[in-house]
């Protein structure tokens, strides 16, 4: 509980007791972005030979999607370790759940997003070892996704659709929205979902 009056507002929000509940152990969250940086020490400062053989701490696994390379280091833009680290960071900051683990799954590639990764992505979320049955245990799908990240689409779109899928399947899906706002029409898919 170290600094705890000014980790994440929650004395104002009155919420202090969700961190004597929770602090995010047993969760698992796949981060959707342009990958983390496992090798930060706030995440346990991992090598990639490590990594790569499922032996970090904190950041449990991922995919690149962008590069179809099993390494989903955050090696340019640096959204998707930012993001992570606010959701799960442990060391010198703090994260809103710092015990909970971390999926990295990159889907940008040379800082553009395709549907087709975002998807690929969202769907592994709910079929951890890849097999092409979802979610047919707890350990083949992650608690929670986060997407901070969006675009043009409906709630009947393809990314929405699946986002929906991965509700369906036992997942809490947590999207950006209204970044464009607060006019009409601001929020992107898969916030549309």
């Amino acid at each position: 509980r170290q600094n705890y009056d000014d980790l994440w507002g929650l004395k104002k929000l009155q919420s202090e007791k969700a961190w004597d509940i929770s602090q995010g152990e047993g969760v698992i969250v796949a981060v959707i972005d342009t990958g983390v940086d496992y090798t930060h020490p706030d995440f346990g400062s991992c090598s990639t030979e490590e990594f790569l053989n499922g032996a970090c701490e904190k950041v449990v696994g991922g995919y690149d999607f962008g590069q179809n390379d099993p390494d989903p280091i955050d090696d340019v833009i640096g959204h998707g370790t930012h993001v992570a680290s606010t959701i799960a960071g442990n060391g010198v900051l703090k994260g809103v759940a710092p015990d909970a683990k971390i999926y990295a799954f990159k889907v940008s590639r040379g800082g553009s997003l395709s549907a087709a990764t975002i998807m690929s992505a969202i769907s592994r979320s709910f079929d951890l070892n890849d097999n092409g049955i979802p979610a047919e245990s707890e350990e083949d799908r992650v608690d929670i996704i986060s997407m901070s990240l969006g675009g043009y689409g409906t709630p009947d779109d393809p990314i929405s659709t699946i986002s929906n899928l991965a509700v369906e399947n036992g997942v809490i899906v947590v999207v950006a929205a209204g970044n464009e706002g607060p006019g009409e029409r601001t929020i992107g898919s898969p916030g549309t979902a």
